[in-house]
């Protein structure tokens, strides 16, 4: 009688501490899971506003470099060309204000790939405005410019855009966003759209303009 009371209050405690053990297992594992969630959630959202901010400014200096670079095909209209030079190097400004910054977030959110896409647009973006400055200066000094346009070189710029917007809209339709994995690599998705984009900058680099 006694060996099956003291079996019994045995049973009693093991299941009494395994069932608290399993309760407390399960619920920090929903815990962290939860956590997990809330911190994916949080960087697609950082990842959404920065490429809505990044998308915006890509397309206004495309914008306002293209009012400019046609205005100054127009002969004696000073007034207007010193106007859209003042909105365009508005824009310049914003965008030279947030330089490192945006491929600081390109590369966290949306891998090394849209980080190399981003600086060849940055670069390309540097080599046209340089020229359409340069147009600048004939116009001022002759009230024309004897420079081509930069039409072409603005139109490479828009279909690299055009790619860049694609994967990333991608990535965010796919969770492809956020920090790489734990040893430092990209998920291998991210890397693809990544490619994409960079195999398309690479093909309009090679044709020219």
């Amino acid at each position: 009688m006694v060996d099956d009371l003291l079996l019994l209050l045995a049973g009693f405690v093991l299941t009494t501490v395994a069932g608290g053990l399993l309760g407390y297992w399960l619920q920090n594992r929903s815990w962290r899971s939860q956590e997990r969630h809330r911190l994916e959630q949080g960087q697609m959202e950082a990842a959404r506003v920065f490429y809505e901010e990044l998308s915006h400014l890509l397309d206004r200096r495309l914008h306002r470099m293209r009012e400019l670079d046609g205005w100054l095909e127009r002969p004696e209209q000073a007034r207007e060309i010193d106007r859209r030079l003042a909105r365009y190097r508005d824009v310049l400004d914003e965008w030279n204000d947030n330089l490192n910054r945006n491929l600081a977030l390109a590369i966290r959110y949306f891998g090394a790939q849209t980080h190399a896409v981003l600086e060849g647009l940055y670069r390309k973006f540097s080599t046209a405005g340089s020229q359409i400055e340069a147009r600048v200066r004939e116009y001022g000094a002759e009230g024309k410019t004897s420079s081509p346009p930069v039409a072409g070189e603005l139109r490479q710029l828009d279909l690299v855009i055009y790619d860049l917007n694609l994967a990333m809209i991608e990535a965010l339709q796919h969770g492809l966003v956020g920090v790489g994995e734990p040893d430092g690599r990209e998920p291998a998705e991210r890397r693809r759209v990544g490619q994409t984009v960079s195999a398309a900058l690479s093909r309009l680099t090679s044709r020219g303009s």
